[in-house]
């Protein structure tokens, strides 16, 4: 239903942005307009829950609007009250045997919540709480992608990003880096987004030469740099 929800929001923005149509995407919307590209993965506050790392895909999503575009949104329907109240209250044991969280399991969970929002953040992708409300939450998430596209500076420079220890999370998860080399990666590049940006134009251009002489602790990455690629979805 989404398109269709996409579809009556749009109404509102028609003289600035084309008419929304489907595409094959890894997420849920692609704006483009002034040589720019924005993109937005929309995420229930349940279906949130059921795409998180490790076994969900919103990961591999946040990394693919980050090397596709310039700037990108995780837009979730719900307030981040509503992300606290709906987080899962039970799991499945090892006898698959649903059994009750504990209150320090909760304020886990909620710790590893927060710091996964971060590590999505690093990457250049913004989250926004939204309504729960569809056609509201798409008017608002439109808004946010149209200055995007016609104004200056974007939405991502005027948030601020959550402070997050466990930031190159992500990064650190791609075969061949693990955390120290991802540590020192954020350093050189400055953002995990800038390491990426650049793995994609060796990519582009067949030469994968600069990945391999990045230096960390004295030591070329090497053949390492190759393993980078072989994650699934992100670079295709």
């Amino acid at each position: 239903m989404r398109p269709d929800f996409l579809l009556d929001a749009w109404v509102y923005y028609k003289k600035a942005i084309a008419r929304p149509v489907k595409a094959e995407l890894q997420f849920d919307i692609l704006m483009t307009g002034n040589r720019k590209k924005v993109g937005a993965e929309v995420k229930e506050v349940k279906d949130l829950f059921g795409s998180l790392p490790p076994r969900g895909r919103l990961g591999r999503q946040c990394m693919d609007m980050a090397v596709t575009c310039d700037y990108a949104y995780l837009a979730i329907m719900g307030s981040q009250d509503d992300v606290r109240t709906n987080m899962p209250k039970v799991y499945l044991d090892k006898n698959h045997d649903l059994v009750e969280r504990t209150e320090d399991q909760l304020a886990k969970d909620e710790e590893m919540l927060l710091a996964i929002l971060g590590d999505i953040k690093e990457l250049g992708v913004t989250p926004l709480f939204l309504s729960r409300d569809p056609i509201m939450a798409y008017r608002t998430l439109l808004k946010y992608m149209t200055h995007d596209i016609t104004d200056e500076p974007p939405i991502s420079l005027l948030t601020k990003p959550f402070k997050n220890m466990h930031a190159q999370n992500m990064l650190a998860n791609l075969p061949g880096l693990g955390w120290e080399r991802s540590t020192e990666l954020i350093k050189q590049f400055g953002s995990v987004v800038g390491f990426m940006i650049m793995a994609q134009q060796c990519i582009e251009a067949d030469n994968y030469l600069p990945l391999e002489e990045i230096q960390i602790n004295g030591r070329r990455l090497g053949k390492n740099a190759h393993k980078i690629f072989e994650t699934e979805g992100i670079w295709d």
